[in-house]
């Protein structure tokens, strides 16, 4: 069961699960936490499977989490997100823009949604509000665009990762157990609402938006 506000901030001892699988943003992240909670027990993870183990086997109070993870999709990641959230608060830091996930992240218990670029220290602040310190904080501002693939469903985000990635139909077929033809018409679908004709393209607006997609998907032997 999900503890209260109140309850964790009592604590003098606070132990924090980091899931994030780059390294360099692990060590500014645990830097920040021992400034700020010299007495914290920090746990690593790269993976949900190693995250679960260790939340499993320690009383974690706050998890801290990418929603870029390896062999994940975007949509797949947000999943274990949310069933993570279900158990404990969690705090998102991640370089993907909020609109683009914002419709898988409309029914979850997300304590806060902050974006790398705007670093460290909003981090901080999210994390003292799950501990009662900054009962009325806020989020950040994000300067919302017309970000083309923030319309597009959880399924049409992990077909259209895929087709960042060069895959093929047969590919994206067996990612996905789906048929030849719901993957046509997935792309036919996907094309239309980013308004573009070629993979080129895609790729073109992934970079546009500032949409990193590397290693989101592995490929399938």
């Amino acid at each position: 069961m999900m503890e209260t506000n109140q309850t964790i901030s009592e604590r003098g001892y606070q132990h924090f699960l980091l899931l994030d699988d780059h390294e360099i943003v692990r060590f500014g992240v645990k830097q920040m936490i021992r400034q700020e909670w010299p007495a914290s027990k920090i746990y690593e993870a790269e993976t949900f499977m190693e995250a679960e183990r260790l939340l499993h086997d320690h009383d974690i109070q706050v998890m801290i989490s990418d929603v870029k993870v390896p062999g994940l999709s975007p949509g797949e990641s947000v999943s274990q997100i949310q069933r993570f959230a279900n158990r404990l608060p969690v705090v998102v830091f991640t370089m993907y823009p909020r609109d683009l996930l914002d419709r898988q992240l409309d029914d979850q218990q997300i304590v806060a949604y902050i974006c790398k670029n705007d670093g460290v220290e909003h981090l901080r602040d999210a994390m003292k509000h799950v501990m009662g310190k900054l009962p009325d904080w806020q989020p950040p501002h994000e300067e919302f665009h017309e970000n083309p693939f923030a319309g597009l469903s959880a399924q049409e985000l992990n077909i259209a990762v895929a087709l960042v990635h060069g895959k093929t139909n047969a590919e994206i077929c067996r990612k996905f157990d789906i048929r030849p033809s719901t993957v046509s018409t997935y792309k036919t679908r996907i094309y239309e609402k980013l308004g573009v004709s070629s993979y080129s393209e895609i790729l073109k607006l992934a970079y546009t938006y500032g949409i990193d997609f590397n290693d989101v998907v592995e490929s399938e032997d």
